[in-house]
């Protein structure tokens, strides 16, 4: 309920017969309104907020109240909040910004204190209250310390530390001491949209190692339709404790295929293996070229040289064709397979030679119950049988009872 009460008391005194009587201050549950109007200097005391206040005018018939404690006055101490009170010296107290604080008036009554543009911090800084927003810098940002310079985030999330340029770039740079990016039992990404990601591309001397050697430990390079490219100005090698596969399943596999005179070696190593090309399915051909060089095929020790064909084996030559052993017999058609042996039947004018005159050289003809034909051809032709040397003999041998024609 609204008070009303601007009347003025008046008392009888000793000196003057009227006095004007102050009036009482007003003890109540509540702070006043602008419908309590008083007598201008009322006191008002909201016994339960423990609070005092002051009616300082009415205008248009609204009481102004002021609490005591804004009415000016003078300041008689200031408590710190590293302990301590402050009092006025010669009636005056200084505030007195550090390095990193400073102080200016910014109105008759306002005091400001300021952040330095570059502060510099002795001990730990905290932003405890700063739960979900956000510090703004509008100018350079750098952190500097002689110490280690920790960024640690108890949030479980993926982007717990987010490192965000939005218009320029990141850049991570160390000096004297390598750059390690850690993570426990977790992928390390580095995505960088259609751009590249370039590892060890500046142009200085380094070794770039991608990967280990320890129990499961796997590799993977993968690529679209941009190929995979390995271009070294030395040496390029591969070595793998399992085996080594090169597969394609849209192209050729090819190996030296450009124009460059290098030699190509395969299984040249000095170890006892198997050396296997081309296989027997289907279709499947094999084709050795070679220029002036010469193809050459070779074997030491015991090993043989086998060329096995489940159709013909056909071996022709535009120069000289020779057939030699240095440790064992020439055998042609020495299998146990009934079919014929023909040697010189080209239709083309030659001489055909077996055998020699050297020493004790022989030549044996041998045949079953089929016929030994010499010369019987039907063309006119000498057929000479023996020697007209000296000393020479013609032995013509037949069973007993068995006629002899010439």
């Amino acid at each position: 309920m609204a008070t009303n009460n601007s009347s003025q008391r008046l008392g009888y005194s000793v000196n003057q017969p009227l006095t004007e009587i102050f009036t009482q201050p007003i003890i109540s549950r509540r702070d006043p309104t602008v419908n309590d109007r008083q007598k201008l200097g009322t006191l008002w005391v909201n016994k339960l907020l423990d609070q005092t206040y002051i009616i300082t005018s009415v205008v248009n018939n609204q009481a102004n109240w002021a609490p005591v404690s804004q009415a000016a006055g003078a300041l008689n101490s200031l408590t710190v909040d590293g302990g301590g009170i402050a009092v006025p010296i010669a009636g005056t107290i200084d505030i007195i910004g550090d390095g990193n604080t400073a102080t200016s008036l910014t109105g008759a009554s306002e005091i400001t204190i300021s952040l330095n543009p570059s502060p510099t911090f002795a001990g730990t800084v905290t932003a405890a209250d700063m739960v979900t927003g956000d510090l703004t810098v509008s100018g350079d940002f750098d952190l500097n310390s002689a110490a280690q310079i920790d960024l640690t985030s108890s949030l479980a999330a993926a982007n717990a530390i987010l490192l965000n340029a939005t218009a320029g770039g990141v850049s991570i740079q160390a000096a004297g001491n390598p750059i390690a990016l850690t993570t426990t039992n977790q992928a390390i990404n580095l995505v960088s949209g259609t751009g590249a990601v370039n590892v060890g591309a500046d142009a200085a001397a380094k070794t770039v190692t991608v990967g280990n050697v320890t129990g499961a430990s796997a590799l993977a390079l993968n690529a679209g339709t941009g190929d995979i490219t390995a271009i070294s100005i030395d040496a390029i090698t591969m070595q793998a404790g399992g085996a080594i596969q090169i597969n394609s399943a849209g192209g050729q596999i090819a190996l030296g295929n450009s124009a460059d005179a290098q030699p190509i070696n395969i299984g040249t190593g000095a170890a006892a293996r198997t050396i296997t090309m081309g296989n027997v399915t289907g279709a499947t051909a094999l084709v050795l070229n070679s220029g002036t060089g010469g193809v050459a095929v070779n074997t030491t020790g015991a090993g043989d040289v086998v060329v096995t064909s489940a159709d013909t084996v056909l071996i022709d030559s535009a120069g000289v064709l020779e057939l030699n052993s240095s440790g064992g017999v020439i055998s042609v058609g020495n299998d146990a397979v009934a079919q014929n042996i023909n040697v010189g039947t080209g239709a083309a004018a030659r001489t055909i030679t077996v055998g020699n005159a050297t020493g004790a050289t022989s030549i044996s003809l041998n045949v079953g119950t089929g016929a030994l034909n010499l010369g019987t051809s039907a063309t006119a032709h000498a057929t000479n049988v023996g020697s007209t040397t000296a000393g020479s003999t013609v032995v013509i041998n037949s069973p007993a009872n068995t006629g002899l024609t010439f």
